[in-house]
């Protein structure tokens, strides 16, 4: 891999070899991370931006710096080093409260992400039969996380390169994890945990009216699980927990030896004689580390059903 450090005024720093890295990535965290320790032999500049890249170029993470320390000890000087993809800059900002009238995707990135220097958004552009009420408090990662969700039903992304994706398009290819023909491992973990899914929701539109509508999951109906919970929320925010409870309830957690690559949301095969067959995942989790016991990818799959 290859390591890039970039100044406030541009300047591009390339760094060698780390005696640590760590990079990683959630499906409930918006903005990726990155942490690492360079051995250093001459004085580093403030860095704005911090980006990585595989052997064959690709940009693997490219995001702000976080934090930037230096320790000067009897082994000498080391760099440690900790980032966020750019999907923080809209994490770390407050959205100016005001209402849009059926906003379109086009005007809330004017307004809301451009600022902060991301290069565009992707996705359907047409404005939506909708009013929309920022109120004080909020980040701009929720605007657009309000705005996705109810006009669409995905989830925004935002790329290595600073692209804000709104198209919801699943990665492509299937990851198969197998010893004997596929993706090998060293361990995996299945764990199934009913007690984090919910089988129903009732609904209050808003704080004062009733609970008038309900929601069912019916995968938690057919094993047998019986919790229920009261929110206020609308139908696409209670679609949106049951979902979000049911894949925490059933994950298989892997730890590959070297560089897996491979995308949050992308479908997941695990196959062995031993153990059966795990169909029907999605990747929720990815960490890559590199130390003094060499390369390994930590993957976490969560099921779709």
């Amino acid at each position: 891999m290859r390591y890039e450090g970039i100044t406030a005024t541009g300047l591009r720093i390339g760094l060698g070899q780390p005696i640590r890295v760590q990079l990683s990535m959630e499906e409930d965290a918006p903005a990726h991370g990155f942490t690492g320790i360079f051995p250093l032999t001459k004085p580093l500049p403030e860095l704005r931006e911090w980006k990585v890249y595989d052997d064959e170029g690709k940009l693997l993470f490219g995001g702000m710096v976080d934090r930037q320390k230096l320790q000067l000890g009897a082994d000498g000087c080391v760099l440690q080093l900790t980032a966020r993809s750019k999907a923080c800059l809209l994490l770390d900002n407050e959205a100016k409260p005001q209402t849009y009238v059926n906003p379109s995707l086009s005007t809330l990135f004017a307004n809301h992400g451009a600022p902060y220097g991301l290069q565009k958004a992707v996705g359907k552009s047409s404005g939506f039969y909708w009013t929309y009420v920022i109120p004080k408090g909020i980040s701009e990662w929720q605007v657009f996380w309000d705005f996705s969700f109810y006009c669409l039903g995905i989830e925004p992304t935002v790329t290595p390169d600073g692209i804000l994706d709104v198209t919801g398009k699943e990665p492509k290819g299937v990851l198969l994890f197998s010893n004997s023909k596929g993706i090998a491992y060293t361990s995996l973990t299945h764990d199934y945990a009913p007690c984090k899914q919910l089988s129903q929701l009732w609904l209050q539109g808003a704080l004062g009216e009733g609970y008038n509508h309900s929601m069912v999951d019916l995968s938690a109906v057919r094993r047998g699980i019986c919790r229920g919970r009261y929110v206020t929320a609308a139908n696409w925010q209670g679609r949106r927990k049951l979902k979000k409870a049911r894949r925490q309830s059933d994950s298989v957690k892997l730890v590959c030896p070297g560089f897996v690559a491979c995308s949050l949301k992308q479908r997941a095969v695990v196959r062995e004689d031993t153990i059966g067959v795990f169909e029907n995942y999605s990747v929720a989790g990815w960490t890559y580390t590199l130390d003094g016991q060499g390369e390994r990818c930590t993957i976490t799959l969560r099921t779709e059903e």
